[in-house]
């Protein structure tokens, strides 16, 4: 059985629509990965938007994984179609000490920040912390910490055909910044990460730029490279771009990386990739 991945949402921080962004895309991130009748959502930035109008049309459950929530990550939630619908929605994502994530999103949601709070949504909504591994057939999905700050989770989703797609947003490397988060240490993220089928992945700096962001809790795009190269992932796609990258920028940095022997691109609204 095949599985599409697709990519509704690319960019980090805030959306930036326009025509300088009209190729690479300008929605924050959001990913569609579908095999048979099951779906399952990745994060719910403004690319959520789109996907939402698509996944109105169908009846199924919807399983969405939320990796942290920071604003970039859920503010297409509000706006997501099947909300309004009277169908069962499952939200995963962090919990543990502090508030969970349905008490986060009811706090985004709150009436003096949106007309409808979460809980008088049509749909019937069930929070689920995924802190271990959990099936959702034909998909396993495991999570790991990430060196970003607050708590933030990637994801391992494990295919029908037993390949494997990483998705990790948003991480800096632990060698390089370590005092806002509480990773003790990043070996179950290189351990699980080891031969991956499809790693995707926060490449949110150019290495001029990665100083003046040290300890914001995003890679440059040499240290991605090199973490792809270390755990031999068989293709690595770039994700979460800057603001102020545009196509112009993303499509020079692009042709230069492409020239490398490992299998790489950057992630673009609208592709669509298969295991």
């Amino acid at each position: 059985m095949k599985t599409t991945i697709r990519f509704w949402g690319v960019r980090g921080s805030i959306p930036v629509p326009g025509q300088k962004t009209g190729f690479y895309g300008g929605n924050t991130s959001c990913l569609e990965v579908t095999s048979g009748e099951t779906t399952l959502i990745l994060d719910a930035g403004t690319g959520l938007h789109p996907l939402g109008k698509e996944q109105a049309k169908k009846r199924q459950k919807i399983h969405l994984f939320i990796t942290h929530c920071h604003m970039d990550h859920i503010c297409g939630l509000p706006f997501f179609k099947p909300l309004y619908q009277r169908r069962r929605l499952y939200l995963y994502g962090p919990g543990g000490r502090g508030k969970g994530l349905h008490q986060l999103l009811n706090s985004f949601l709150a009436r003096e920040f949106f007309p409808i709070p979460l809980d008088k949504m049509p749909a019937s909504l069930f929070f689920r912390t995924i802190n271990q591994r959990r099936t959702i057939p034909p998909f396993t999905i495991e999570s790991v910490r990430l060196n970003h700050p607050g708590m933030t989770l990637g994801y391992f989703i494990t295919l029908p055909s037993k390949k494997r797609i990483a998705y990790i947003t948003d991480r800096e490397p632990l060698s390089r910044f370590r005092h806002h988060t509480t990773v003790k240490n990043e070996s179950p993220l290189i351990r699980n990460l080891q031969g991956v089928d499809l790693l995707i992945h926060d490449g949110q700096y150019l290495d001029q730029e990665y100083a003046s962001h040290k300890g914001w809790g995003h890679s440059s795009i040499s240290d991605l490279l090199k973490l792809a190269r270390q755990v031999e992932a068989k293709h690595l796609v770039i994700f979460h771009h800057d603001p102020a990258h545009d196509d112009k920028i993303l499509g020079k940095l692009e042709k230069k990386i492409q020239k490398k022997k490992q299998k790489i691109c950057l992630a673009r609204e609208g592709m669509t990739l298969t295991l």
